[in-house]
């Protein structure tokens, strides 16, 4: 009977020891896909690859944070995608772009530094216009004191004429 009971026994503590070492490798299964997941999305965006998706979905803290850096990601390519258009539009010669999304956080000062620099840029060009307008203004003065002066010498030389003539 006792010899029974010590088999027993050993049997229930190898069937815990199984049912242990199942539970282990779930529970650690659990955590390290999902962390290696975010461990490669996160390799990716640090080298500048946005196309990247986060798949891991789930009601608990590791679902929570693949949460969080998709919409860390979904932001920063708005980010990018919005300065991209803005400097592509620059480069056309557009002074006038806004932002197209909502900056925020540290982003903030970066759409600040943008604007200003449009801003700036928009205000150098009004008075590169301005001073184009006057350089033709004073052109076209001396253009016509010109013009008059001309006219002057030709008047002197037909009234010499006339003395000389006489």
């Amino acid at each position: 009977l006792m010899i029974a009971i010590i088999i027993l026994m050993a049997a229930i503590a190898v069937i815990a020891v199984a049912v242990g070492i199942y539970f282990n490798k779930i529970i650690s299964r659990s955590i390290t896909e999902p962390m290696m997941q975010i461990r490669n999305v996160v390799d990716k965006l640090s080298v500048g690859d946005f196309n990247v998706d986060v798949t891991y979905e789930s009601l608990d803290e590791m679902g929570e944070t693949t949460d969080a850096l998709r919409k860390t990601i979904k932001a920063l390519k708005g980010y990018i995608g919005d300065l991209a258009y803005g400097l592509g539009e620059l480069a056309s010669k557009n002074l006038k772009v806004v932002p197209g999304v909502e900056y925020q956080g540290e982003f903030v000062a970066l759409k600040d530094s943008i604007v200003s620099v449009l801003f700036a840029l928009d205000e150098m060009m009004k008075q590169l216009q301005d001073s184009s307008n006057q350089v033709s203004l004073g052109a076209e003065q001396l253009a016509d004191g010109s013009q008059v002066l001309a006219e002057g010498a030709t008047e002197q030389a037909g009234a010499i004429e006339e003395i000389l003539a006489t």
